[in-house]
């Protein structure tokens, strides 16, 4: 098992999604922790006892992520959304839902939908704009960890597995580490940077 802080996470380059088990209350302590360490990015909480429906499910990720008004509340839009954070510009895109094994806990199907989603764009980046207004330098590089409370990590381990979410067991740690600044050092830079 891979442990989990903020130096591995934002660390240049793809990545692959992380699943950690442990109380609610360790993610939201690692967020915060992270949104003092880590400049020029931003780390979102998604609650998945929130996402148990998918216009749930929409409305907590439009509410977290700030999407536009004109978010058409279907899968092409939350695509869309999601490849494309204009609005809160970031070098950096840290996503944490939490109590996997809550999220669209009725429909298969559509957590295999989530699933795909958000690992094309962990893959991808998100399209940035940075600079003067239109100016795109981009992707800025997306990551992604779910997790679920230990006594239900099972449950969630198993529908990540069956939706194919390549998710990679981790232990969350707090390691010492200064500040993280991802837009001077490249941490957490686009998909594939670093790689020679």
């Amino acid at each position: 098992m891979i442990e989990l802080g903020w130096r591995r996470l934002s660390a240049t380059g793809e990545q692959p999604p992380y699943f950690v088990s442990g109380p609610d209350e360790e993610i939201d302590a690692f967020v915060a922790r992270g949104r003092r360490l880590v400049k020029g990015a931003h780390a979102f909480i998604l609650r998945g006892e929130r996402c148990v429906h998918r216009r749930d499910l929409f409305d907590e990720w439009a509410a977290a992520l700030q999407f536009p008004s004109y978010f058409g509340y279907n899968w092409d839009a939350f695509e869309e959304m999601v490849h494309d954070l204009r609005w809160l510009p970031a070098r950096a895109y840290f996503l944490f839902l939490t109590r996997t094994d809550q999220v669209l806990a009725h429909d298969g199907h559509a957590f295999r939908i989530l699933t795909s989603i958000l690992a094309g764009v962990s893959q991808d980046g998100v399209r940035m704009v940075l600079g003067g207004v239109g100016e795109v330098q981009g992707p800025a590089s997306v990551h992604i960890v779910y997790q679920a409370n230990e006594e239900r990590s099972g449950v969630a381990a198993l529908r990540l597995e069956e939706a194919r979410a390549g998710a990679v067991p981790a232990l969350l740690r707090e390691d010492p580490m200064p500040e993280i600044n991802v837009l001077e050092n490249g941490s957490g830079g686009p998909p594939g940077a670093g790689k020679r």
